[in-house]
């Protein structure tokens, strides 16, 4: 009992580790998907800025180069706008397969904690029953002596 004991804690221990990188991977993943949120709430505030620069630029200075140039600094921005919520999209993925995996992760912990709980049950009931046992052959034994066995 004691070496199957001793492999059932074991198991425990490993599944309790698995669960604790579990939470600590989806933590990180958690940090990953703000930072992607910062940085496309920041790429859309850089082409709102270049968006209102390039309103007063033309109502100032309408020629050819400046268009072109606008132009190309707002095509890069949806650019780097498009890379980074790609971005997003992927950190909010494995920040949800991360959180999926902490469910898991607990699940198997919580079989393993009622698996043990379950043994320990039955191994007290088993117990009781060796003592009840014990108790009924003393008590059997003391009525069957012989009366000048009897003290």
């Amino acid at each position: 009992m004691k070496r199957f004991r001793s492999r059932v804690d074991a198991l425990q221990r490993v599944r309790a580790q698995s669960e604790k990188l579990a939470r600590l991977t989806a933590a990180v993943c958690q940090a990953q998907k703000l930072e992607a949120d910062q940085r496309v709430a920041g790429m859309q505030q850089e082409l709102e800025v270049l968006s209102r620069q390039a309103l007063s630029g033309f109502a100032v200075d309408n020629s050819p180069v400046f268009v072109q140039t606008v132009m190309a600094a707002v095509a890069a921005g949806r650019s780097r706008l498009r890379d980074a919520g790609e971005q997003q999209t992927e950190a909010s993925r494995r920040l949800t397969a991360a959180v999926d995996a902490v469910a898991e992760s607990r699940r198997d912990t919580q079989v393993v904690e009622q698996f043990q709980e379950n043994e320990r049950q039955r191994h007290r009931q088993q117990q009781l029953t060796e003592e009840e046992h014990i108790r009924t052959e003393a008590s059997s034994r003391r009525h069957n002596r012989k009366p000048n066995e009897r003290r």
